[in-house]
Formats: structure tokens, C-alpha cells, sequence
């Protein structure tokens, strides 16, 4: 999943192996092993799609926000759903903070708020043409939210595509302290619950590393998501009894791994 501190470092520049790419109007398997290539905005929801289970991710060209870019990095950032980890003070405050939690109740709020612009953010790789697509794959029950509110706030929460056993997170946002690592937390059961895979977080950062993130090679990934792809899971399925279960580690605090 994207920051705006990644997306000032990376998104200035379209370079691979030291080149400069030029534009082109390709589908991701029918381009060359670049890695990352352009798409004019007619891209549509099927092409969306299509990418993500592919491989590709999109993003925003900037400065011209009317392209997009997209991406299948040499190494591939994941959290393994079995694997799923979070440090203790996290699991302590999910169980103890008021919040509620939902799961796709208001998509365009929590894509919109992901996308808003802040005094240390002046630039996004949400675009407007991406905001409609990912509202236009949510109403084909694609893309998914989790959302953490406070009295009536949307206060954190994330969004991401369902492809067959792969999540694959886009964009998390918090309005207080934890808003969106909760919103990880209830993530991970749902997916357990319903025999997820693999969350792609794209790539590798301390932040993802305390969830438990792997780094794969741009081969190993094709091939767990060609794996996942093949499973008969899906996030519509999700058994909100499974997933509320829980138990507790030797320390006793709240804990979360495997189907929980």
C-alpha cells in the first residue's frame, strides 16, 4: 500500500534500469518485461481488472494525472494471511477502542478520503479517472473497504481488489492514532475467515514488516497470485462469526494468526 512520503520519491520519475520509458498503450502481458509502462485514461474496469491479475497495479501519472502508470516491481511486497502479525499494544487497542468497524459501507468516502490532499501532501497517485474506476470495480464487488468510524466519522480505513485469493491493498488513511493499522487488523480475519492467500502491499517498508511482510521476486509473486487466482474464495463470502473469534497469546493479550 502506497504513502505520500513513497509517492514523492517515486512518482516524479518513470525509470527502469536507468532508462526512460516511453508511452504505451498496451495491456500489461502484451508489453515486454518492463516492469512499468503507460496506459492513456480510456483505461477501462475490465483492463483494471485485468491487470491486477496479472500482476500490474495503477497509478497515477503526475504530474499529468490524465495517465496512468502501470506498475509490477522487481520485488513484491506481501503479507502471507497465515502469517499475520501485529505488536501487542496494536491488538490491545483494537479490543479496547471504541470504534466501529465496517466493511464496504461508503467505498467513494474512504477512496476520496484516501485521495484528499493535506499541507504535507500536495500531490496524489489517486487520481480522479482512478477514484471512478475503483467506485465503478466496488460496484461489481471487486474493490473493498474496511472502515473504522467514531460516532457517525469516518476516523480510518483502507480499500483494496479482491482477485481471487490475493487482497491487493491500495491505499490506507487514518484520522487518528491507529485508524488504519486497525483497520489491518480486522482485514487479516476477514480474509482468514474466508482462506485468503496473500495481501500485496506492493512494496516493502518498516511499517508493513510489523504485519509480518515478505519481499518476493517479481516470478515467485506471478506465481503465488497465478496460485491464488485458482482459489474458490471470495470477500463477499465473509463469515462474520468466524471472524470475530479470537484468542490469546501466552501473554494474554488479543492475538490474530491464521483463521482467528
Amino acid at each position: 500500500m502506497r504513502s505520500a512520503i513513497w509517492l514523492a520519491r517515486t512518482m516524479r520519475h518513470c525509470v527502469r534500469d536507468g532508462r526512460k520509458l516511453r508511452s504505451f498503450d498496451l495491456l500489461p502481458d502484451e508489453a515486454p518485461a518492463l516492469g512499468l509502462h503507460r496506459l492513456a485514461p480510456r483505461l477501462t474496469a475490465e483492463e483494471m481488472i485485468r491487470c491486477y491479475r496479472t500482476g500490474y497495479f495503477p497509478l497515477a501519472d503526475l504530474p499529468d494525472p490524465r495517465f496512468v502508470q502501470l506498475v509490477s516491481p522487481a520485488a513484491r511486497a506481501i503479507i502471507p494471511v497465515s502469517g499475520f502479525q501485529a505488536p501487542s499494544r496494536l491488538l490491545r487497542t483494537v479490543r479496547t477502542a471504541p470504534y466501529e468497524v465496517r466493511f464496504d459501507s461508503d467505498i467513494a468516502r474512504v477512496v476520496a478520503l484516501c485521495g484528499e490532499l493535506a499541507d504535507n501532501r500536495r500531490e496524489t497517485w489517486l487520481s480522479a479517472p482512478l477514484q471512478r474506476l475503483y467506485l465503478e470495480l466496488a460496484g461489481r464487488g471487486v474493490a473493498h473497504t474496511v472502515e473504522i468510524w467514531d460516532n457517525g466519522a469516518l476516523v480510518g480505513g483502507l480499500f483494496g481488489i479482491a482477485v481471487g485469493g490475493a487482497f491487493c491493498g491500495e491505499s490506507m488513511v487514518s484520522r487518528v492514532r491507529d485508524g488504519s493499522k486497525i483497520a489491518m487488523v480486522h482485514l487479516s480475519r476477514r480474509l482468514a475467515a474466508e482462506g485468503f492467500d496473500f495481501i500485496d502491499c506492493q512494496y516493502m517498508s518498516p511499517h508493513l514488516k510489523q504485519f509480518g511482510a515478505i519481499e518476493l521476486s517479481r516470478a515467485d509473486y506471478e506465481r503465488r497470485l497465478a496460485a491464488a487466482l485458482e482459489m474458490p474464495v471470495g470477500f463477499d463470502g465473509f463469515r462474520a462469526e468466524a471472524a470475530a473469534r479470537t484468542f490469546r497469546d501466552e501473554s494474554g493479550e488479543l492475538g490474530v494468526a491464521g483463521c482467528v
